[in-house]
């Protein structure tokens, strides 16, 4: 009945037997409170394993209808996304009686996430719920990405978190997870940098097979390189590529591009690839990156030969006194009145001796 039924019909419907349905599907059709609670309170559904309420008005008098007739108990699939829910309907169902089989959990739309309600919630059914989806629920970096850490998820196979604003410091605290069986992850449109991609891609330990990392503000090459190199139960065809904003110029701070190029982890075409992506960014970024890179003992390494030789590149481009800073970090005697073309030249022969 999914789209298709008014409250006229609803009511026609509510005198029928219905105590064989396993699933009704009333979805999309932004009933009111009246005619569900009529309909609910006419009916008993010994038998229901799937129940679909989202987009009506779903309110806490028919989720306690639900509950205190006990005609969840069967439950294994809920779904009351784009409802308008509250804490206390979420505490109604965290009972330890509401719903005791439940298996899968589709809560998208509801802007609940930082109540009790939802710990309650999560700590009832944490060991048995094998899906969750919170799209597009306003979850906020990494205090509302911890609510998933606070208890462990034995059996949660599939997680979608997609349309949410979790961030680099969400994705972070979201990847101490505990869930050994996570298969299927959807992190699209959360404003994830590549930053919190390389950071997750080190802790995460759930043997990922499908990653959905669509529309986050990246290098979508980077990131599928960086998730197949440090996710191994990934592969190409399992990843959605992450987009840009701008494909042209990806958003990449100079303390990202410093993790990446000198993480020993990466392959050394993957720093290359990182280096690459150095001729699109502004001067500003270039002079930052270039003074940290200067004090790095990791330059003296051959897998680094392709950032001195991109140092000596944008010499021209940095400033007297940024020209200075690096001199001094590379152990430099120069005269006090040194002009800028014989400090670039004296900076560029070290870079180039190393």
């Amino acid at each position: 009945m999914h789209r298709s039924i008014n409250q006229e019909e609803l009511q026609q419907l509510s005198i029928a037997n219905l105590r064989h349905i396993k699933l009704l599907d009333l979805s999309n059709n932004y009933l009111p409170e009246n005619a569900l609670l009529a309909f609910f309170e006419r009916q008993t559904l010994p038998n229901l394993e799937q129940l679909d309420l989202s987009s009506n008005h779903t309110t806490p008098k028919v989720v306690q209808c639900l509950v205190e007739r006990h005609m969840l108990t069967k439950a294994r699939r809920l779904d009351l996304s784009y409802t308008p829910i509250t804490p206390e309907t979420l505490r109604q169902l965290a009972s330890n009686t509401a719903l005791p089989v439940l298996r899968h959990l589709q809560l998208n739309g509801q802007h609940v996430t930082n109540t009790p309600g939802l710990n309650d919630l999560f700590r009832t059914h944490h060991q048995h719920l094998t899906s969750l989806s919170l799209i597009n629920c306003g979850l906020e970096g990494s205090s509302a990405a911890r609510l998933l850490s606070n208890n462990p998820w034995p059996e949660l196979t599939t997680l979608k978190l997609g349309f949410n604003r979790l961030g680099s410091d969400g994705l972070a605290a979201l990847s101490a997870i505990n869930a050994p069986k996570l298969a299927h992850l959807e992190l699209n449109n959360n404003q994830i940098s590549i930053g919190g991609w390389h950071q997750f891609t080190l802790t995460i330990t759930s043997p990922i097979h499908t990653l959905n990392a669509y529309q986050n503000p990246a290098d979508s090459e980077l990131v599928q390189t960086l998730l197949h190199h440090f996710i191994p139960t990934l592969s190409p065809k399992d990843t959605t590529s992450s987009t840009t904003t701008n494909a042209q110029n990806p958003h990449i701070t100079a303390a990202e591009f410093h993790a990446l190029l000198l993480d020993e982890r990466l392959p050394l075409q993957t720093r290359q690839m990182v280096l690459e992506r150095l001729e699109n960014q502004n001067i500003a970024l270039v002079r930052t990156l270039g003074l940290k890179l200067s004090k790095e003992a990791t330059l003296h390494t051959e897998a680094h030969r392709g950032v001195r030789m991109w140092l000596i590149s944008v010499l021209t481009q940095m400033r007297m006194l940024e020209l200075k800073t690096m001199a001094s970090n590379l152990n430099l005697a120069l005269p006090t009145n040194c002009r800028k073309p014989q400090l670039i030249a004296a900076v560029r022969d070290a870079l180039d001796n190393i």
